[in-house]
Parts: structure tokens; sequence; C-alpha cells
């Protein structure tokens, strides 16, 4: 029996989907205590013992932060190992206590027979980190059911929100990067509010999995780059969210952008994406959300709010606020409205200025200009 050590740059973690925060807290309490009640043994987990898929019995044996994992009823060879290991952190947020480094022992014929994963944290300190990550997790997806309340969206509006939210809670690790050591991980994004590409991608993924969405992890070593792809109304789509967030030293800090917020891969392409994969192969050809030319968010440039009248995002100065419908239909994902028509009619009115004053009365400009549009009308 013989030993190597590996190093993989490429890392990543369980997946949860729950419809609301408190279904994914249960869920993820669940398998933290189901699957990790020692962090850190020594035993030697075998593949009956975590079943016969290996994916499975790899994830379940890292998030017990097992010193050792048998292998050896696979018959996989080494390069094979390091391509399943790093599909399966590319799936899985919650295994952000691994390093992608790994050692591995193979027999005679070259077959792997164990692996010897290596932990960033273990014991107590891993079970603190898993609750601020849960917390945060659990962050978010409240703050969408409090928005939301009782209006019932469409896919693309949740995956709109938390676009939005994680943009603007979050900043690119420029720091990190200058000295190599960017935040990666899922957790340490939420932890610190800064992380790289990769960081964002799997945070996102693990937002839209608990609010009940599909979604999974696109990189393309060719750009040095990581985003998500993401399932709405039966239908893949792109979802760059490190990129629709400018970094701070550009002078837009607060701003976010939409332009790769739910395009095809022929969008992409035209921005210039290549070279990427994803682990599951979606093609992503509707194009319903970049419909008039890049999107009709593409030119919104701020975050775009939920209100009682419809997604707005606000005009400077006293500038009446753009509104937008979000509801999927199969001619264009978003729609605009005219400047101020609250009430949606397609024209400014009366009824527009009554909306204005019951739902924004700390906004008198705004009803100010809607005044001056009806009368110049």
């Amino acid at each position: 029996m013989r030993k190597r050590h590996i190093y993989n740059k490429r890392k990543n973690f369980p997946h949860s989907v729950r419809n609301s925060a408190i279904g994914l807290a249960v869920s993820v309490a669940l398998f933290f205590s189901a699957v990790v009640p020692l962090y850190g043994g020594a035993a030697l987990v075998t593949a009956a013992e975590s079943g016969a898929n290996l994916s499975d019995t790899l994830r379940y044996a890292m998030a017990a932060c097992e010193a050792e994992v048998d292998l050896s009823a696979f018959e996989i060879t080494a390069e094979a190992l390091g391509e399943v290991l790093a599909e399966v952190l590319q799936d899985t947020p919650e295994l952000f206590h691994l390093d992608g480094r790994f050692s591995y022992t193979y027999g005679s014929d070259g077959r792997v027979l164990t692996v010897c994963p290596v932990y960033t944290v273990t014991g107590e300190s891993l079970a603190r980190a898993r609750a601020l990550y849960l917390q945060a997790v659990e962050g978010y997806l409240l703050a969408l059911d409090e928005v939301r309340g009782d209006a019932v969206w469409s896919e693309a509006e949740v995956v709109l929100f938390l676009h939005d939210a994680l943009a603007e809670r979050c900043a690119y690790d420029e720091a990190g990067v200058s000295v190599g050591e960017g935040r990666a991980n899922a957790y340490e994004l939420f932890r610190d509010g800064r992380g790289i590409c990769q960081a964002y991608a799997l945070a996102f993924m693990a937002l839209c999995r608990g609010a009940g969405l599909e979604a999974d992890f696109v990189c393309s070593p060719e750009m040095d780059h990581a985003w998500n792809h993401v399932r709405v109304d039966g239908a893949w789509y792109h979802v760059d969210v490190t990129h629709d967030d400018p970094v701070p030293s550009a002078g837009e800090e607060g701003a976010v952008y939409h332009h790769r917020w739910l395009r095809s891969d022929e969008g992409m392409d035209a921005l210039g994406y290549r070279g990427y994969t994803c682990a599951r192969g979606h093609a992503c050809t509707d194009t319903r959300y970049e419909q008039g030319g890049a999107g009709v968010l593409s030119s919104v440039h701020t975050p775009v709010r939920y209100t009682p009248v419809g997604w707005m995002a606000e005009g400077g100065g006293c500038g009446l606020p753009s509104l937008f419908s979000v509801t999927g239909n199969p001619s264009a994902g978003v729609t605009r409205r005219v400047a101020g028509d609250f009430d949606g009619d397609g024209q400014v009115g009366v009824a527009d200025l009554v909306l204005c004053k019951q739902y924004f009365q700390d906004r008198g400009l705004w009803a100010c200009a809607l005044r001056r549009e009806i009368l110049n009308r």
C-alpha cells in the first residue's frame, strides 16, 4: 500500500431544499446531528456504512470530519477521485471546513484504497461556525419571508430578492485577493461580509436551495471565475452575483447591477463568458429575461425593492421611481411600467397619487412630481 498527497484548488459543500427559513433550520440541524456526533473522529468510514454512492460516501464522511474514508469498494483512480471530490465540494456549501488538500493510499493496481481529507476547523470551533452559518442563511430567508408577506411571488422574484440582498450585504474581497488569501467559502462570506467569486457562488446556491429552488455551481478555469445556474419555472439560467456587485474601489459601493441575472448561455457568451462548465450539464436556452436588449433590469444599478405596488428602483432627486413587474411571462420575464404608474394601468393619474400617499407618505417629492405629471397631461 502506498500513500500520496494531492492539492486540489477547487472546493465546495450538503444542500437542503426547503420552503422557509424554519424548514431549512430544521433540515440542516438534523443533518448535522445525524452525521456529525463527534467532530473529528478517527474511525474508518466504509462504503457499506455510508452507502454505495461515492459522492454521498465522501459527503457524509467529510461532514463528520472522519480522518480516513475507505474507498476500496469503488475501485477508483486518483484522478477520478480528485474530480469527484471537487464536484462534492462544489455542490455542498455546508462543507466549508474542508481544505482543498487531501492524501490517499493506493494498492498495487493504482486504485485508491483510502482518502484522508484535510480539515481547516473541527471540534467546538466547527460547531460554532456551523451555528453562525445556519443563522446567516436563516437571516436571509426570514428577510425574504418578511418582505414577501402574504404576496404570491414568482420564482424569478425570489431569485431577484436573493441576488440583490447578497450583493447589497457583501463585498468582493479585494484585500484577500491581493495577497492570495481571498475568502473562498460561504461561511467566510456570511461571517465577514467579504469573499471571492467562489464564496458568492456557494452562498447564493445555499440561499436559493434554502428558498426551495434548484441551484448549482458553475465554474470557468479559463476565466478563473465561478457563478451559478438556477432553475426558474422549469428552465435553467445563469446568475452571477459577484460581477453584479461592483467592487468598492470602483466608487460604486452599495450599487447592484442586474446584467447577469437570469441570463441564457447565449447571453453570457455575449458578455464574454467562456470555458464554463456545470457538473450537471444544464443548458440555459430561455431568453425571456433578456427581452429589450440585455434585459429590462440591465440599466438598473441600484437594489430593486419590493413594495405593495410592485418592484421599484428609485429615481434620482425628485424623479419618479421606475416600477417593474417580474412575472415570468413567456414573452417577457420583466416589464417596465411608466414611471410613477403605481397602479399598473399604463398611465399616471389620480389613482397613482392616492397610492403614493397611502404607501409612501414620507416621499412628498414623489407626490409633487405626480401632481405635475397629472396637471401637464
